[in-house]
């Protein structure tokens, strides 16, 4: 999420009845994001993206990613568990796109 630029864009382009749920693990940024997005299709997650299960109980229709790899450690294969966990998340036909 970072400081909301993207997640702004996201919000602008989606129906009413969607939601956003955002992660991030700077809790200064979820605070920031919080005060300036008020938008209730917005959930703000102070967490990590690899915890995506423990957070989101519904299947998605879309996953759009802007994580940054290179900080994860290929040994934990992390970078490969946030995708896959994301895509099982994802109901038939979904989009999933990587911002870089």
């Amino acid at each position: 999420m970072g400081h909301g630029n993207i997640t702004r864009e996201i919000l602008n382009n989606i129906s009413c009845t969607s939601k956003v749920f955002a992660f991030e693990v700077n809790k200064d940024f979820c605070k920031q994001v919080e005060s300036e997005i008020s938008d209730s299709r917005l959930v703000i997650i102070n967490d990590g993206a690899e915890n995506i299960k423990k957070h989101i109980n519904e299947n998605i229709d879309s996953v759009i990613g802007s994580i940054t790899f290179s900080f994860f450690s290929k040994e934990k294969g992390m970078g490969m568990g946030i995708i896959q966990d994301s895509y099982d998340k994802l109901v038939d036909n979904a989009y999933f796109s990587q911002v870089l």
